[in-house]
């Protein structure tokens, strides 16, 4: 198995930058997933509203 060469610090920044990214649009999706169900959730769908543990 072959060893790594060590990371630059410009390197682990710009990963870092693009995990801060990543995470940010993941949780943006979370919400607008969120908005939509919610706003299905009162139109008969037969669920009770507690699917996501909002109440």
């Amino acid at each position: 198995m072959e060893r790594l060469p060590p990371v630059r610090s410009d390197e682990v920044s710009a990963y870092d930058n693009y995990a801060r990214r990543l995470i940010a649009h993941m949780r943006e999706s979370r919400r607008l997933l969120d908005s939509f169900t919610l706003r299905d959730d009162g139109a008969g769908s037969g669920s009770d509203g507690k699917i996501g543990g909002k109440h």
